[in-house]
């Protein structure tokens, strides 16, 4: 049984390491991509809005699901 447990999590890392090195390749080809065609800036602003909107929505969600929870208890 542990045998199988150890085989699982090692599957398990592996496909997270490919999935992981998939979206950093994406990342570094757009990044040079757009380093090539001299819009940079252009680059660095899709990615801050990005990161600027997942953080306002994770904090809303965040708010809200902690609010359900005291009201649910």
């Amino acid at each position: 049984m542990e045998k199988n447990r150890k085989i699982l999590i090692i599957i398990v890392a592996i496909l997270i390491a490919i999935y992981l090195l998939s979206l950093f390749f994406d990342f570094y080809s757009d990044w040079l991509w757009f380093s090539n065609m001299h819009y940079g800036s252009v680059f660095v602003t899709i990615l801050s809005a990005k990161v600027i909107s997942f953080t306002i929505f994770f904090l809303a969600f965040i708010v809200f699901f902690s609010l359900n929870i005291r009201k649910a208890y």
